[in-house]
């Protein structure tokens, strides 16, 4: 009876999911494997006690390119099962786009140049200066887009354009901002076209070796879209190249008050505001720390090290009892005895925020995780693997004022 059928559509659709997880699967240990045998293998030849040091120095340099790209996929993946798992939520925040776009082509100009491409960026004048939406998530989808541009491009150049609409592609009206990112690249077959943005479950092996990998960027620049509420979609002529562009709805905003256009600050600025700062760092892995130390001592810092909140706590408050305390703590989030948000709270009852700024060190993007950090009585966040430039701002930021 009807019963029997839905009961059996019900278990088809289970057998599909799980046929196209196990498909995923596949498909993207296939990806994780690729980075990951270059850094085993580039390693092994990098140990290597007779070789010169120019080689040995190339081996390093191939093999970062490969962590990085390991890193970005392991991302992805994140983002997809988070996506899947409904927990992926948006901020809506004032933002600016051109601010974003700026950096964005200070990022990208280099890598294009380096091919012997062009990188234009245009904007549309009618774009508001500020809008409402996740800038990070906008950010991510302009990234995926130049990302597949840059790898497939050999001749010409890329263009990403910026448009402010007052209707999307399908007529709905309101105000809508439509990012496009043309290439001058091989262009796309026909029936291929059908299959980028599906979830790329279904795409297929072909697929896969042609672009780059799962094709997760375009799947998570699709989901990210229809999450905000916009929509996804590409051209393309073989031969002539593609663009891939994306329509959000994100509304002007007013100016934030405290907002001053910021100066780029020349890198290398500001290592004297942490030389000879106390920093303390609380991490149970000897890699991450030895890491973590070397890249504070460049820049001048006396470090201490604990390998979990308790010993934290005690190398705290002895600083503090000799006159010595600590500028700065940063704090794994995940250690043996005791974790960082327990050892913070901890520290809170006896030291300020002020007195004893706290930065969480974390493994774990979510936005749930940065609530905690904060609820704990953090003073800041920051996600594993370390980024060393942001590592380098939020110091200058909580130490290089005292």
């Amino acid at each position: 009876g009807p019963l029997l059928a839905a009961g059996q559509q019900a278990e088809t659709e289970r057998t599909m999911r799980r046929r196209d997880g196990s498909t995923f699967l596949a498909n993207t240990s296939h990806e994780i494997r690729t980075p990951l045998n270059g850094l085993l293998g580039l390693g092994r030849l990098a140990q290597q006690p007779d070789i010169s040091e120019e080689q040995r120095r190339d081996y390093l340099n191939q093999m970062m390119d490969s962590a990085e790209s390991l890193s970005g996929l392991i991302s992805d993946i994140l983002d997809l099962s988070k996506i899947e798992a409904g927990r992926l939520t948006l901020e809506t925040q004032p933002f600016s786009l051109r601010e974003l776009l700026a950096s964005i082509r200070l990022a990208y100009l280099t890598l294009a140049q380096a091919r012997g491409l062009t990188f234009a960026v245009e904007i549309d004048p009618a774009l508001p200066a500020w809008l409402f939406g996740d800038p990070l998530r906008t950010r991510q989808i302009l990234s995926n887009y130049l990302t597949n541009a840059l790898k497939f491009t050999s001749q010409g150049g890329i263009t990403v354009s910026v448009k402010a609409l007052s209707e999307n592609a399908n007529g709905s009206v309101g105000e809508w901002v439509h990012i496009e990112v043309s290439d001058t690249g091989p262009g796309i077959a026909p029936e291929q076209q059908k299959r980028l943005f599906q979830p790329f479950t279904q795409a297929d092996e072909s697929t896969t070796r042609r672009f780059g990998g799962t094709g997760l960027g375009l799947s998570i620049c699709r989901e990210l879209a229809m999450l905000m509420g916009g929509d996804v979609g590409m051209r393309s002529v073989p031969g002539e190249g593609s663009s891939f562009w994306a329509e959000l709805p994100l509304p002007a905003a007013p100016a934030p008050m405290a907002h001053q256009p910021r100066e780029p600050r020349p890198h290398g600025a500001g290592h004297e505001a942490l030389h000879g700062r106390r920093v303390l760092i609380a991490e149970d892995h000897p890699v991450n720390m030895l890491i973590a130390v070397a890249q504070l001592e460049q820049w001048g810092m006396e470090v201490a090290q604990a390998s979990d909140g308790r010993q934290a706590i005690e190398a705290v408050h002895a600083a503090a009892s000799v006159g010595k305390p600590f500028d700065i703590l940063l704090m794994d989030v995940q250690m043996p005895v005791m974790g960082g948000h327990d050892a913070t709270r901890e520290l809170r009852k006896h030291f300020s925020a002020e007195e004893l700024p706290i930065v969480a060190l974390t493994a774990a993007a979510l936005i749930s995780e940065r609530n905690d950090a904060f609820a704990a009585g953090m003073n800041d966040f920051l996600t594993k693997p370390i980024d060393t430039p942001k590592l380098h701002q939020t110091l200058l930021r909580l130490v290089g004022k005292r």
